[in-house]
């Protein structure tokens, strides 16, 4: 799928996935507390998934970008959550990164089993990665450049 901006164009791969069963049901929240699928995701129409660490220095120059879109988006009313999947290396380092994302957002419990299957279904090689799962189960591999380009608009690009 090639999706055009008003200055540039980007090719993304299409997947089809099931969010359930590639994230899995269980996502931490900034409450410290584990939710299910349908309580953390469950009402979304799209949910972003941040492939990201904090020792990558890309990362760090997305994450607010991605914060930027993803709070245009909820104020225009869209349905749409992220779950950040980490790439550090233990425990302390992915707790002291999710503690600086968006309150909003939901993290895959670092070590869980959900990473290493949401990371081969995209094909994560490199970080950042920034995909998206429709509500109809389609997966975008390659959303970082349409959202550094276009921020909140490039949300459209991902279609149902």
């Amino acid at each position: 799928v090639t999706v055009l901006l008003s200055t540039s164009s980007f090719q993304m791969s299409v997947i089809q996935c099931d969010a359930r069963t590639v994230l899995g049901d269980a996502f931490l929240g900034h409450d410290g507390k584990i939710h299910s699928f349908d309580e953390a995701l469950g009402d979304a129409d799209k949910i972003g998934v941040l492939f990201s660490a904090s020792w990558c220095p890309p990362c760090r120059a997305f994450g607010p970008v991605l914060d930027q879109a993803y709070e245009g988006m909820k104020a225009a009313g869209r349905k749409i959550k992220i779950v950040f999947v980490t790439s550090d290396r233990d425990v302390s380092a992915f707790n002291e990164n999710f503690a600086h994302k968006n309150r909003d957002w939901f993290a895959l419990p670092f070590g869980c089993d959900a990473i290493a299957t949401v990371k081969s279904t995209f094909g994560v090689r490199g970080i950042p990665t920034f995909a998206v799962i429709t509500k109809s189960g389609k997966g975008y591999k390659d959303g970082r450049g349409p959202i550094t380009e276009a921020g909140a608009a490039a949300w459209d690009s991902f279609a149902d």
